[in-house]
């Protein structure tokens, strides 16, 4: 009878061990893979996240209705067109005005912010280069260096007394080559001598232009020309590839969820099948609950600072909002927009509408703003936060700055929204499979014989 741990006749992808190395690099290869192409799998993976958000309501309209989910997906998506047409019919005209409005006060801010600094800030530095240019001409001494064209005069001078038949000399050479002497005061130039001084180099330079040269410069500012145009035609095209597949992807994914779910449920060994859906369903929880809840607070946090800063008076109040609430799907990004409308009430109220005190400035361009912003933290964070969030992903502070951080820098804007889920399901996953094998194996090799 063999002993149940002779490994003489195993095969090696039969130790445990090997076999979850092995699971450990597909699943490395795949998620490799996935961010090589994450410019093609970016719209796929919305429109799964988007499926996944709305999978509730799908399954609701399906039920209520007894439709099929293939109907009642594209019964939703038809009220979400709708939602969006009329949305953009009422915001977008004033939108557009408020970016065109902003693109034309741009000269104006840098006009502004220019002469302020020539008025003020450039004589103070050139006083300081001045300085610096003084200091540096003093040799390391002290002594004081005469002056180049003083020492001149001075040698002149001295030669002169040495000699005095040097001026007659030159005076006879010069009349002997034909050539005015430089003590003989030069006769003022003609009017017709400057015109000349300044056409004949102008002319010169016309001669010196080579075709060759003119061919060049219209072919590079050609090249940049179409290279801008594919440029824009590229990023349009790319955008409307990215709506048409996420859409396509999210109807597809909501139509097949269920089965999508029960083919991955017959991957999983029986044994561990029960362990494995409790796990799974800690991490739906967190999941579902953090999106979901982000769109809302996302939702709420631009409806608030819209509103608000257009009671106030803050200039482009609409475009402003809606950034705030658009970088409100990640932590801590909607303050960008606050400082943002900070910045753009003061430089606005200073460069178009005059200064007209401090007491002005700081009550309508930094405090009111400030105010209304938060309002909208205070909303998010006290009231939609805790009833919607909850305590799902039961992160600490730092480690939801942590991931936000890590998450940005790895894949941009998607990677500080799944930031958070994907950090806690890494706790999750911790908890429950890795630290109790490491407990069990801490007190294993750490029990008295």
């Amino acid at each position: 009878m063999n002993h149940p741990d002779n490994h003489a006749d195993r095969h090696v992808w039969e130790f445990r061990w090997v076999r979850d190395l092995i699971v450990i690099a597909i699943i490395a290869l795949i998620l490799l893979a996935i961010y090589s192409a994450r410019s093609v799998v970016a719209p796929a993976l919305f429109g799964l996240v988007f499926a996944y958000v709305l999978n509730p309501i799908v399954t609701w309209i399906a039920k209520r209705d007894r439709i099929s989910r293939a109907q009642a997906t594209g019964a939703l998506l038809f009220g979400l067109a709708l939602i969006v047409v009329i949305l953009g019919m009422l915001i977008t005209p004033v939108l557009a005005g408020q970016i065109d409005r902003l693109f034309d006060n741009l000269q104006n801010y840098a006009q502004w912010t220019t002469d302020k600094f020539e008025k003020h800030a450039a004589p103070y530095l050139q006083q300081v280069t001045d300085r610096l240019e003084q200091s540096g001409q003093q040799p390391a001494d002290g002594t004081n260096t005469p002056d180049t064209a003083q020492t001149a005069d001075t040698s002149e001078t001295a030669n002169t007394a040495d000699n005095p038949n040097l001026n007659s000399d030159s005076s006879s050479i010069a009349d002997i080559a034909g050539t005015p002497s430089t003590t003989q005061p030069t006769t003022q130039p003609t009017t017709a001598e400057p015109t000349q001084a300044l056409t004949k180099p102008i002319a010169k330079s016309a001669e010196n232009i080579d075709l060759s040269t003119i061919g060049s410069v219209l072919l590079s500012t050609a090249n940049h020309t179409i290279s801008v145009i594919g440029a824009a035609v590229g990023t349009t095209t790319y955008i409307i590839l990215f709506m048409v597949v996420a859409v396509f992807s999210f109807f597809f994914f909501s139509w097949k969820l269920d089965r999508i779910i029960a083919w991955c449920a017959g991957l999983i060994p029986r044994k561990n099948r029960k362990r494995t859906f409790e796990i799974i369903a800690m991490m739906d929880t967190t999941i579902a609950a953090f999106i979901r809840g982000r769109l809302i607070q996302s939702m709420a946090m631009g409806t608030v600072l819209s509103i608000g800063w257009g009671i106030v008076g803050v200039p482009y109040w609409l475009a402003l909002g809606l950034l705030g609430g658009l970088l409100n799907l990640a932590p801590f990004l909607a303050s960008l927009a606050w400082i943002l409308a900070v910045i753009l009430a003061v430089v606005d109220l200073l460069s178009t509408s005059g200064f007209e005190g401090w007491g002005h400035l700081m009550l309508w361009s930094i405090l009111l703003p400030t105010l209304i912003y938060a309002c909208g933290q205070f909303l998010d964070g006290w009231v939609i936060e805790p009833i919607v969030q909850g305590s799902a992903t039961n992160l600490d502070p730092l480690t939801v700055l942590l991931a936000v951080l890590i998450g940005g820098s790895l894949a941009g804007m998607l990677g500080l929204i799944l930031a958070i889920p994907l950090a806690a399901c890494i706790k999750i996953l911790a908890a429950e499979l890795v630290l109790p094998t490491y407990r069990q194996w801490a007190n294993r090799e750490t029990a008295p014989e």
